[in-house]
């Protein structure tokens, strides 16, 4: 049976909640919406649940507050944070810090963590769930769509931030040489971080050196930067004392 709500306005502003995990106030957006509403005020309503924590419509909340305008609302009873993300993936979707600081705010330890390692290290949202989750599940997606059902789980969070604190030096350390802060080369090096005989000053060692024309470092594809800091790595060593990171073929 098909259910009706009926849409109600009010001044009292403090009636409306923000939902734990619901994204910040973007202010682009809020500037966008009030310039709107300033022309012509529209009677589309703000969705809360029962609690009067605001579902769908934040930003429009936020501009009549600041515009001393009605705000038009229904209440639709049990709606929660996963009814945000579908209203939300059909709109605007959310981006990667969305859905960290969301689900962080609403007290799941490995986001509010995860959000800790965020504002510690420069990396993007790939690298991120690569230092998280390792080889794991990383390729096909599930990592991924874990981190956005809530899910994430940080297995060795000292182990992440020793993977990330060797990253930080070799981008660093090769700042004006080498584009190392690049998706491809800091997932390639977190990759070859994983094998248990991977000596870090080795590599840089022999980035500092003659070997480095082995690699193709202005290149965005991932399994160039793999051979490459293979090559890199195994340079001058001898057929038995080379470690294989990958099997590629050159």
């Amino acid at each position: 049976m098909q259910r009706s709500f009926k849409v109600q306005s009010t001044k009292n502003y403090d009636l409306f909640k923000k939902l734990p995990g619901n994204r910040e106030i973007n202010q682009s957006n809020l500037k966008r919406i009030k310039e709107s509403m300033q022309k012509e005020l529209l009677p589309i309503p703000v969705l809360v649940n029962q609690n009067h924590q605001v579902i769908d419509g934040q930003h429009r909340v936020a501009a009549a507050t600041d515009l001393k305008l009605p705000v038009f609302y229904m209440i639709v009873p049990n709606m929660n944070l996963d009814d945000v993300h579908t209203l939300n993936s059909i709109g605007k979707k959310y981006s990667f810090d969305d859905y960290l600081e969301g689900y962080a705010a609403a007290g799941l330890i490995h986001y509010k963590n995860a959000l800790a390692f965020r504002r510690k290290y420069k990396f993007t949202a790939h690298v991120y769930m690569y230092i998280w989750v390792g080889s794991k599940d990383f390729g096909n997606g599930a990592s991924v769509n874990a981190f956005k059902n809530g899910k994430l789980v940080i297995d060795d969070l000292k182990k992440c931030h020793q993977i990330a604190e060797d990253l930080t030096f070799m981008i660093t350390e090769f700042k004006n040489e080498l584009p190392l802060h690049k998706r491809p080369a800091c997932i390639a090096i977190a990759e070859m971080m994983e094998h248990p005989k991977f000596d870090l000053l080795k590599l840089v060692k022999n980035l500092n050196s003659n070997a480095v024309r082995k690699l193709r470092y202005n290149s965005s594809v991932a399994d160039d930067w793999r051979n490459g800091l293979q090559k890199v790595y195994n340079f001058n060593m001898t057929k038995k004392n080379r470690i294989t990171f990958w099997t590629i073929e050159d």
